[in-house]
């Protein structure tokens, strides 16, 4: 299966995001550019509040971002850093191909 191309029915298959080549996703920001730029001689672009922006259409295998959780996360006070900085570290082995 190493072999077939990145566009066949089978690897589509095992991984969806195949389907799209970087000319699909170019097009998708032009046609998302688009929308906005005519979205902004409408009325509802220029009031103060305004509605119905046009959202950016992802297909349904990339995941939505989701917005970041507040409040879930501690900081460390700078005795904790400076006492998880001074922890030993490992060396990492490099190979050499000689």
């Amino acid at each position: 299966m190493a072999q077939l191309p990145e566009t066949s029915r089978v690897m589509i298959k095992l991984a969806p995001s195949n389907q799209w080549q970087w000319e699909h996703i170019l097009l998708n920001n032009i046609y998302h550019q688009l929308r906005i730029l005519s979205w902004q001689n409408t009325k509802d672009a220029t009031v103060d509040n305004p509605q119905h922006y046009p959202e950016f259409w992802t297909p349904t295998f990339i995941p939505k971002p989701k917005p970041p959780k507040t409040g879930d996360g501690v900081a460390m006070d700078v005795d904790e850093l400076q006492d998880f900085l001074s922890k030993p570290r490992q060396s990492v082995k490099v190979e050499s191909n000689e």
